[in-house]
């Protein structure tokens, strides 16, 4: 017994020996190709760097990086001698060495619209120049009805014409007349859009039709267009009632051609 037990002590002793000088052995050829740049630790830091000294990227190929954008490369941080996971330019993320360097402007220079530097956004006339928006007409347009002004700005066409209808209730004629002046445009455009109190359409008669205007005999001659709220009973006339009268007019009927329908109500713009 006391033999056995003695074989069985020096086989423990022999096997734990081994397995010590193994560990050792493991350990010292880490160590070494550590130092060679064969193998990099994947510890680091809250900046993604590595602490892995390195003089090029390619003694950081072993270490781990998050698989993140922007993230997901080692790399070697030449100013600092450090292993890094940091991305590659064109990723659409600026990593921190990119942005302290400014070797990749086109993740670092971005504008807030996602717009690449040197180009011009989808906005009109907005132009990211080294990640900022500023207003570039001449190079990147105007939106429509916008004009380009010598500052880079857009400016809103001064509208030379425009066209309205209105109606006459409880009639459902519908009658359409331009106007020419921008001051009596916008006030049309203000009383469509509740800005101000709506009036009523006036304005001289011409018995002959416009293209604009159909079915109708006559039109409104745009330089003479008003707009009222109170006018006298003898230019009051529907619609149709002037159609049906036309050669009656300007003469004992709507005198001197004034047409101010009492009841009129401007409805919308018309586009053509």
């Amino acid at each position: 017994m006391t033999t056995t037990k003695l074989k069985l002590k020096i086989k423990s002793t022999v096997l734990i020996s081994a397995l010590v000088v193994a560990i050792l052995a493991v350990i010292i050829s880490l160590s070494n190709l550590y130092l060679t740049g064969v193998v990099k630790w994947s510890n680091q830091n809250t900046n993604n760097t590595v602490t892995k000294k390195c003089v090029s990227n390619s003694q950081c190929r072993q270490v781990i990086c998050p698989q993140v954008v922007g993230g997901n490369q080692p790399k070697c941080d030449l100013n600092t001698k450090a292993c890094y996971c940091g991305g590659s330019c064109g990723d659409d993320y600026c990593d921190s060495v990119e942005k302290r360097d400014g070797t990749c402007p086109a993740d670092c220079n971005k504008c807030s619209d996602n717009t690449l530097p040197g180009s011009c956004s989808v906005t009109k006339p907005l132009f990211c120049d080294n990640g900022n928006l500023i207003k570039k007409c001449n190079l990147c347009g105007c939106p429509t009805d916008q004009i380009c002004q010598i500052n880079g700005t857009c400016q809103v066409k001064m509208t030379t014409e425009a066209y309205f209808k209105f109606d006459y209730p409880p009639r459902p004629e519908t009658f359409i007349f331009k106007l020419t002046d921008p001051v009596k445009i916008q006030q049309a455009r203000d009383m469509l859009s509740s800005k101000t109190k709506m009036l009523q359409v006036m304005g001289k008669i011409i018995k002959e039709p416009a293209g604009y205007n159909p079915p109708w005999w006559f039109n409104l001659d745009p330089a003479t267009i008003n707009f009222f709220e109170l006018a006298p009973e003898v230019c009051d006339a529907g619609i149709q009632y002037i159609q049906d009268h036309l050669q009656e007019a300007c003469g004992s009927f709507l005198p001197d051609c004034l047409w101010c329908p009492w009841g009129s109500r401007l409805i919308n713009e018309v586009k053509f």
